[in-house]
């Protein structure tokens, strides 16, 4: 038995199974669910990213010689942004909250943020706002 024969089963299997679920879809009239199985994952992967990785960047990390930051406002930001990224995000732009008050479910942070934005850093509004923010720190 070769190392390689569990991924290889894995392949197989992931292949029939896309291919069942184009073929019920296609004989449904759903052209649309192999196009975005197929090309979901590269199409949606820039927004995506641009939102998760903004959530920390450029912000205090760590351990530091003459400080310990244990405070989640330092350490990671806040964004408002569109309903649609809000979603495809699962509402991770609230992210201070999310690390505040890590066994709030998702779909309630932005109450929760209501609730305690008076103790926040200011929100910053969009992923452009949110990067221009960045980059300056980056840029030093």
């Amino acid at each position: 038995l070769s190392a390689r024969t569990p991924a290889v089963w894995w392949a197989r299997i992931m292949i029939i199974g896309h291919g069942l679920i184009a073929w019920a879809a296609m004989s449904h009239g759903l052209w649309i669910v192999p196009v975005l199985q197929i090309f979901g994952p590269w199409l949606f992967s820039a927004p995506w990213w641009l939102l998760n990785t903004s959530q920390h960047t450029g912000r205090p990390h760590g351990l530091f010689p003459d400080r310990v930051i244990d405070d989640f406002r330092e350490t990671s930001r806040t964004i408002d942004c569109n309903p649609l990224f809000r979603f495809w995000y699962w509402h991770m732009n609230w992210h201070c909250e999310h690390h505040m008050y890590a066994a709030v479910p998702c779909y309630n942070l932005k109450q929760l943020h209501e609730a305690i934005k008076h103790e926040l850093p200011p929100t910053l509004n969009g992923v452009v706002e949110t990067w221009t923010h960045i980059w300056k720190y980056v840029d030093r």
